[in-house]
């Protein structure tokens, strides 16, 4: 869209940037706002009127004339696409195991990253043939049609479980709590794996909920309005109280703040000479990331889980989160290799293919990382993974949005191969992290588990 909007509208390349950040602004912001609501009167409601402001909001930027509408309409759509930044996660926690949850988060982080590389190819042809604004007028018109089905057909997963099923924590049978506790200890200092004993037992029969309660407007879920409140303030506590939601946040941060470097110059460059790309040929640019990202979801979801499946094998069965951070280690290399193989050739003029390969690299570690450090979380934490995923999504997005507002000085301050190469060199802070919690990830996990259990209970 840059490119119609200075031809027509003589906006700078700054102003550009502005409407790129407020966007960025208003995924960072939605989360805190949006989530206690969510958990308070269920998901489904929170769905409904973000994807009625999603078509709102493509209807005016369809008609905008200025500079501040550009800004508004972006931001509030900003805040409107939040939902996706962290109530999907929350919905896949409901639905899915743990050996599942890698598959489906890739799942959805292709379907997410579909929209921000793919949907740009038929956009630059949609701006060529009948104009810029029907691109917006298209996206209002699949927004409406995702509208009515999410009204329709998308069911609440918030569930309560009966007070008649809430028991609590009992001792092994045949043991005294404080035997139990020995028992455990005793087994932790001799190495030796307990041979679990199987009982039969009562089955719970967990009722499921009626239609018209999956449907509801409304899934009010008790609890005081204090504690609603408290909710608000509970991911940034999340945040700075648990190393690993730190982590994650780092992780997740990092990777989008060097999509958003990648992002707010390849359009620039490839349409400069030599490359002199029309609106439609660097749509066409946009396969590259999307085939990286396809493949890197697979990596970082469907492989990830068969590797856990396999360590845990070998582990006597036991599984432990940690395992998935081995896959992490070569997703985030190939953010560094790929931004170098990007960066490098674009600024001195080199054929197309390379860079472009190097776009396609850098998608395919944004896309293998985030799957990976998002189911990560969830098999950390999964009974408080709302609060700590908006903690991580403010850190992200806050990361992503300085670098783009920093992009345009930082390009004409020291140009653009020697922005790349500082970059580059900055993709190995995640790397680094990575080793150090694979290490002490599990300590880290044991220290906050009482914290843990007061904030499942709170929940």
């Amino acid at each position: 869209m840059w490119g119609p909007w200075q031809d027509e509208f003589k906006w700078s390349f700054d102003q550009l940037t502005n409407v790129n950040g407020l966007s960025v602004a208003g995924l960072g912001l939605g989360c805190p706002l949006l989530i206690p609501f969510a958990n308070k009167f269920g998901k489904r409601p929170i769905y409904i009127v973000a994807s009625a402001l999603v078509v709102a909001t493509s209807a005016w930027l369809s008609q905008m004339e200025a500079i501040g509408e550009a800004y508004g309409s972006m931001f509030l759509q900003g805040l409107a696409v939040s939902v996706c930044e962290t109530i999907i996660q929350m919905t896949v926690a409901d639905l899915y195991f743990v050996h599942e949850r890698g598959t489906f988060n890739g799942i959805y982080m292709f379907v997410v990253d579909v929209g921000n590389f793919l949907v740009l190819v038929p956009a630059g042809y949609i701006t060529i043939n009948i104009g810029w604004r029907w691109v917006f007028i298209i996206v209002a018109i699949i927004g409406a049609v995702q509208f009515l089905m999410t009204v329709f057909f998308f069911e609440e997963t918030n569930y309560t479980l009966p007070d008649s099923l809430l028991v609590s924590e009992l001792p092994c049978d045949g043991l005294s709590s404080d035997e139990q506790v020995s028992s455990e200890k005793n087994s932790e200092k001799t190495g030796e794996i307990s041979t679990l004993q199987h009982q039969t037992g009562e089955v719970l029969d967990i009722p499921r909920n009626p239609l018209s309660k999956r449907l509801a407007l409304v899934a009010y879920t008790p609890g005081s309005w204090k504690e609603f409140l408290r909710k608000i303030l509970a991911p940034f506590i999340v945040l700075f109280s648990y190393p690993i939601v730190a982590f994650a946040a780092m992780q997740y941060g990092c990777m989008l703040s060097f999509v958003a470097m990648v992002s707010t110059t390849t359009s620039d460059s490839f349409a400069a000479p030599p490359y002199n790309f029309s609106a439609a040929g660097i749509g066409n640019i946009n396969i590259a990331p999307c085939v990286g990202m396809l493949l890197g979801c697979i990596y970082g979801g469907w492989f990830n889980d068969k590797t856990i499946i396999w360590m845990s094998n070998r582990n006597h069965g036991v599984y432990e989160p940690e395992f998935r951070l081995y896959s992490l280690i070569f997703a985030n290399f190939s953010m560094t290799v790929g931004m170098f193989m990007l960066g490098i050739p674009i600024a001195k003029g080199v054929q197309w293919i390379v860079p472009a390969i190097g776009f396609a690299i850098v998608a395919f570690a944004y896309g293998s990382s985030g799957s990976i450090v998002v189911t990560y979380l969830i098999d950390c934490y999964s009974q408080i993974v709302g609060d700590a995923f908006i903690g991580v999504v403010v850190v992200r997005n806050g990361l992503g949005m300085v670098i783009i507002f920093c992009m345009s000085p930082w390009v004409d301050g020291i140009g653009l191969q020697n922005v790349y190469i500082m970059g580059g060199c900055f993709t190995l802070i995640p790397l680094i992290l990575t080793i150090p919690m694979i290490i002490w990830g599990k300590e880290l996990r044991r220290r906050s588990e009482s914290r843990y259990l007061k904030e499942s209970q709170r929940g």
